[in-house]
């Protein structure tokens, strides 16, 4: 019998009569578990035929999961005592679990294809990518955390590609917990909720009907789908950018924050600066996606964005003049693209 058989032989038999089956049994549950939140990560892709598809989700996922039990467990013998969990360790639990997110950005990478002026392929890549962060928090144990986030994936990824359902159900949730609170369902200029002002409940409803509406409304990241109408004949388009769809929402959002919820109720709360924050960050996207823009009708949409973005934006001051200033901007923007 060789050496190295030898010495094989003396690892193996040091390695059963250490063997823990619950603790093992807990690791073969964190890899499956990782798993099934990579499968649930991938099924949307692979519906839509994309490049990496349910089986590569499962692999990427349950592999980081492996990797961070390695990474947190596999150096035990290096800590004083050599017993398992026992907290000291002489080896970076990190040093693995980094490499992993690494080592998935190549395979990121391999998805993502660029032709002409279009890219395809980064929802996929950043699916990857988030999967193996969802693989790396059940490795550590941290099973809460990967499956909300595998839930808030899959969520995501179906609401974003049905903006308009997605939209719907938002905004009726918000409605419907404004209906809860106050129990009006009439519209009062200043808000029948001005008189809950600081509730959490009703800011997250505002919250909701502002992101249902701003769908219609095309705010980032929502946006997705004006430039792709503009494929549409140009009477069509017309009525898009200027009376029918857009319109709509943006008046939504006024009617609902002015109406509704009540300036008393969001000034000055995290809700009313998310708004505004949502509203200025498109119009410069939607600018600057304008300027770069070749083709004119695509051009013309994503000018239709950023300056829905400024209605908001007036709106979101939550002051007379900007109303006035968002009612007045509505108006004479949809004569002016409608002109065009």
């Amino acid at each position: 019998m060789g050496l190295h058989t030898i010495f094989l032989f003396n690892m193996l038999h040091l390695q059963f009569e250490t063997f823990d089956v619950v603790t093992h049994l807990e690791f073969f549950l964190r890899i499956v578990v990782a798993g099934i939140c990579g499968a649930i990560v991938g099924v949307e892709r692979s519906k839509r035929f994309k490049e990496a598809g349910i089986r590569t989700h499962v692999i990427i996922c349950a592999s980081a999961a492996l990797m961070m039990i390695v990474s947190k467990y596999g150096f035990i013998d290096l800590g004083p005592g050599g017993e398992m969990f026992a907290g000291t360790r002489g080896a970076d639990p990190a040093r693995i679990a980094a490499q992993v997110i690494s080592g998935v950005s190549f395979i990121g990478a391999g998805v993502i294809f660029k032709n002409s002026n279009s890219i395809k392929g980064l929802t996929t890549a950043a699916g990857v990518w988030a999967t193996a962060g969802i693989g790396l928090a059940v490795g550590s144990g941290m099973y809460i955390l990967g499956v909300f986030m595998t839930g808030f994936l899959f969520f995501m990824q179906l609401v974003m590609h049905k903006f308009a359902i997605g939209g719907d159900a938002l905004s009726f949730a918000g409605i419907f917990m404004l209906y809860s609170r106050t129990g009006c369902t009439e519209f009062v200029y200043g808000g029948s909720a001005s008189a809950f002002s600081g509730d959490r409940f009703l800011l997250i409803a505002y919250l909701f009907t502002f992101i249902g509406f701003g769908v219609k409304s095309a705010i980032f990241p929502l946006h997705a789908w004006l430039p792709a109408a503009s494929v549409a004949p140009t009477p069509v388009t017309a009525l898009l950018h200027a009376v029918a769809v857009v319109k709509s929402g943006v008046f939504a959002s006024i009617r609902s924050t002015f109406y509704a919820f009540g300036p008393a109720l969001l000034a000055g709360t995290w809700a009313q600066k998310t708004s505004m924050a949502f509203a200025a960050f498109t119009i410069l996207f939607g600018s600057c996606m304008a300027l770069r823009e070749q083709h004119l009708k695509r051009r013309l949409a994503y000018s239709t964005v950023s300056n829905l973005s400024y209605i908001l934006f007036g709106m979101s001051l939550l002051t007379t003049g900007g109303l006035i200033a968002g009612l007045s901007h509505m108006l004479f923007h949809g004569i002016m693209k409608i002109t065009l």
